[in-house]
């Protein structure tokens, strides 16, 4: 975690858990924008361009293992290889402290 600030990190874990940003802002007591404004200076110190990768970056999510196939379509949670079937991007877990 030394790579996000506290309040980085407390947002990255409520957006994790499926909370929109003016949910996570309700939670903390902050509005939606400034969720939003924390998670983009988050992406920049973690040097990733989404919530996805910064879930990835952080270790919270397991990327479906690269297959010969080359066609995939992320949806809804997963992504679908259309010679291997759907892989959930399983695996995201809030990291326990």
């Amino acid at each position: 975690m030394d790579q996000v600030t506290q309040r980085e990190f407390d947002i990255l874990r409520l957006v994790a858990t499926g909370m929109t940003h003016a949910a996570a802002g309700d939670a903390l007591g902050i509005r939606g924008q400034t969720v939003k404004n924390h998670l983009s200076d988050a992406y920049k110190r973690l040097r990733v361009n989404n919530q996805t990768e910064a879930f990835v970056a952080l270790g919270w999510l397991t990327v479906p293992p690269r297959c010969e196939h080359v066609s995939r379509e992320p949806y809804a949670g997963f992504y679908r290889c259309l010679g291997c079937g759907w892989f959930p991007l399983a695996g995201l877990s809030v990291l326990d402290e």
